[in-house]
Protein backbone atom coordinates (compact mmCIF):
# COMPACT_ATOMS: atom_id res chain seq x y z
CA UNK A 1 0.00 0.00 0.00
CA UNK A 2 1.35 2.90 -1.02
CA UNK A 3 0.80 6.71 0.49
CA UNK A 4 -1.67 8.83 -2.37
CA UNK A 5 -0.08 12.44 -2.24
CA UNK A 6 -2.80 14.69 -2.39
CA UNK A 7 -3.11 18.08 -3.48
CA UNK A 8 -4.89 21.05 -1.66
CA UNK A 9 -5.87 23.75 -2.49
CA UNK A 10 -4.16 27.02 -1.71
CA UNK A 11 -6.78 28.28 0.69
CA UNK A 12 -6.19 25.14 2.84
CA UNK A 13 -2.58 25.74 3.15
CA UNK A 14 -3.43 28.73 4.78
CA UNK A 15 -5.42 27.01 7.11
CA UNK A 16 -2.93 24.40 8.07
CA UNK A 17 -0.35 27.10 8.16
CA UNK A 18 -2.54 29.08 11.06
CA UNK A 19 -3.81 26.16 12.84
CA UNK A 20 0.22 25.08 12.65
CA UNK A 21 1.25 28.76 14.28
CA UNK A 22 -1.74 28.43 16.44
CA UNK A 23 -0.79 25.30 18.25
CA UNK A 24 2.87 27.00 18.13
CA UNK A 25 2.24 30.00 20.18
CA UNK A 26 -0.23 28.13 22.50
CA UNK A 27 2.73 25.49 23.28
CA UNK A 28 5.11 28.05 23.48
CA UNK A 29 2.97 30.33 26.05
CA UNK A 30 2.34 26.86 28.02
CA UNK A 31 5.74 26.49 28.18
CA UNK A 32 6.73 29.99 29.38
CA UNK A 33 4.01 29.25 32.30
CA UNK A 34 5.66 26.31 32.75
CA UNK A 35 8.69 28.01 33.25
CA UNK A 36 7.64 30.50 35.52
CA UNK A 37 6.04 27.74 37.62
CA UNK A 38 9.05 25.66 38.02
CA UNK A 39 11.10 28.76 39.08
CA UNK A 40 8.70 29.50 41.55
CA UNK A 41 7.89 26.19 42.81
CA UNK A 42 11.91 25.92 43.55
CA UNK A 43 11.20 28.91 45.50
CA UNK A 44 8.14 28.38 47.45
CA UNK A 45 10.40 25.00 48.28
CA UNK A 46 13.57 26.29 49.13
CA UNK A 47 11.55 29.11 51.47
CA UNK A 48 9.80 25.90 53.23
CA UNK A 49 12.90 24.79 53.87
CA UNK A 50 14.33 27.50 55.65
CA UNK A 51 16.96 28.12 52.59
CA UNK A 52 15.42 31.21 51.00
CA UNK A 53 15.18 33.60 54.11
CA UNK A 54 13.11 36.13 54.32
CA UNK A 55 16.19 38.47 54.33
CA UNK A 56 17.63 36.43 51.19
CA UNK A 57 14.61 37.00 49.11
CA UNK A 58 14.10 40.43 49.92
CA UNK A 59 18.03 40.76 48.23
CA UNK A 60 17.52 38.47 45.49
CA UNK A 61 14.23 40.40 44.61
CA UNK A 62 16.88 43.97 45.06
CA UNK A 63 19.57 42.27 42.91
CA UNK A 64 16.70 41.58 40.07
CA UNK A 65 15.30 45.05 39.44
CA UNK A 66 18.11 46.82 39.93
CA UNK A 67 20.82 44.73 38.05
CA UNK A 68 19.52 41.88 35.97
CA UNK A 69 16.57 42.80 34.70
CA UNK A 70 17.86 46.39 33.60
CA UNK A 71 20.98 44.86 31.96
CA UNK A 72 18.58 42.25 30.21
CA UNK A 73 16.57 44.66 28.92
CA UNK A 74 19.44 47.70 28.32
CA UNK A 75 21.50 44.91 26.37
CA UNK A 76 18.18 44.09 24.04
CA UNK A 77 17.91 47.71 23.32
CA UNK A 78 20.95 49.07 22.87
CA UNK A 79 20.87 46.03 19.60
CA UNK A 80 17.47 46.30 18.54
CA UNK A 81 16.99 50.20 18.66
CA UNK A 82 16.81 52.19 15.60
CA UNK A 83 14.43 55.05 13.92
CA UNK A 84 12.36 52.12 11.83
CA UNK A 85 11.94 50.23 15.61
CA UNK A 86 11.04 53.57 16.90
CA UNK A 87 8.52 54.49 14.07
CA UNK A 88 6.71 50.69 14.82
CA UNK A 89 6.66 50.85 18.21
CA UNK A 90 6.14 54.28 19.46
CA UNK A 91 3.00 53.00 21.07
CA UNK A 92 4.99 51.44 23.61
CA UNK A 93 6.34 54.75 24.88
CA UNK A 94 2.31 55.52 25.47
CA UNK A 95 1.17 52.79 26.47
CA UNK A 96 2.50 52.60 30.17
CA UNK A 97 0.10 55.75 30.98
CA UNK A 98 -2.53 54.19 28.96
CA UNK A 99 -2.01 50.85 31.36
CA UNK A 100 -1.89 52.93 34.91
CA UNK A 101 -4.92 55.05 34.14
CA UNK A 102 -6.71 52.09 32.75
CA UNK A 103 -5.53 50.00 35.45
CA UNK A 104 -6.53 52.86 38.23
CA UNK A 105 -10.22 52.95 36.64
CA UNK A 106 -10.56 49.48 37.10
CA UNK A 107 -9.52 50.23 40.09
CA UNK A 108 -11.66 52.70 41.17
CA UNK A 109 -14.79 50.52 39.89
CA UNK A 110 -13.53 47.56 41.72
CA UNK A 111 -13.99 49.52 45.24
CA UNK A 112 -17.50 49.38 45.78
CA UNK A 113 -16.58 45.17 46.43
CA UNK A 114 -13.46 46.14 48.28
CA UNK A 115 -13.73 46.83 52.71
CA UNK A 116 -13.55 50.05 53.27
CA UNK A 117 -9.94 49.53 54.79
CA UNK A 118 -8.60 48.09 51.70
CA UNK A 119 -10.01 49.90 49.06
CA UNK A 120 -6.28 52.35 48.59
CA UNK A 121 -4.50 48.88 48.70
CA UNK A 122 -6.93 47.45 45.99
CA UNK A 123 -6.96 50.25 43.36
CA UNK A 124 -2.84 50.68 44.10
CA UNK A 125 -2.92 46.65 43.52
CA UNK A 126 -5.02 47.01 40.52
CA UNK A 127 -3.44 49.71 38.82
CA UNK A 128 0.06 48.73 39.11
CA UNK A 129 -0.15 45.32 37.93
CA UNK A 130 2.89 43.28 37.17
CA UNK A 131 4.32 44.30 33.65
CA UNK A 132 7.86 43.38 33.82
CA UNK A 133 8.55 39.63 35.20
CA UNK A 134 6.04 37.70 33.31
CA UNK A 135 5.93 39.36 30.37
CA UNK A 136 10.11 38.84 30.12
CA UNK A 137 9.87 35.00 30.56
CA UNK A 138 6.35 34.85 28.17
CA UNK A 139 7.84 37.13 25.52
CA UNK A 140 11.53 35.27 25.52
CA UNK A 141 10.23 31.77 25.14
CA UNK A 142 7.71 32.89 22.78
CA UNK A 143 10.30 34.72 20.53
CA UNK A 144 12.43 32.11 20.89
CA UNK A 145 10.33 29.09 20.02
CA UNK A 146 8.54 31.10 17.01
CA UNK A 147 11.75 32.04 15.74
CA UNK A 148 13.20 28.73 15.27
CA UNK A 149 10.13 27.68 13.63
CA UNK A 150 8.68 30.46 11.52
CA UNK A 151 11.22 33.56 10.82
CA UNK A 152 14.34 31.10 9.73
CA UNK A 153 13.40 32.01 6.29
CA UNK A 154 12.97 35.64 7.28
CA UNK A 155 16.24 36.17 9.36
CA UNK A 156 18.16 34.40 5.82
CA UNK A 157 16.30 37.22 3.99
CA UNK A 158 16.85 39.73 6.20
CA UNK A 159 13.42 40.46 6.95
CA UNK A 160 12.90 39.05 10.74
CA UNK A 161 11.88 41.74 13.14
CA UNK A 162 13.76 42.95 16.48
CA UNK A 163 13.44 40.92 19.78
CA UNK A 164 10.14 41.97 21.54
CA UNK A 165 11.79 42.08 24.52
CA UNK A 166 13.53 45.32 23.08
CA UNK A 167 10.43 46.60 22.77
CA UNK A 168 9.31 45.59 26.38
CA UNK A 169 12.44 47.60 27.13
CA UNK A 170 10.60 50.65 25.18
CA UNK A 171 7.98 50.26 27.50
CA UNK A 172 9.70 49.86 30.76
CA UNK A 173 11.67 53.40 30.03
CA UNK A 174 8.93 54.38 31.27
CA UNK A 175 6.33 52.77 33.25
CA UNK A 176 8.40 53.79 36.25
CA UNK A 177 8.07 57.19 35.78
CA UNK A 178 4.56 56.31 35.54
CA UNK A 179 4.63 54.13 38.68
CA UNK A 180 6.45 56.50 40.96
CA UNK A 181 5.46 60.00 40.27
Amino acid sequence: MGTRNVALPLEDWHFYAVESATWRIALASARALLTAGVVAAAGAYLAKQGVLTADATKAISTMSMRVTIPALLFSKMLVAVNADMLCTGWIMLVLPLVYVLAGCALGFATTCFTPPHLRRSAVAAIAFGNSTGMPLVLLSVIHEELSSAFLDHEKEEGRAGPDPIAYLSLYLCVYPMVQWP
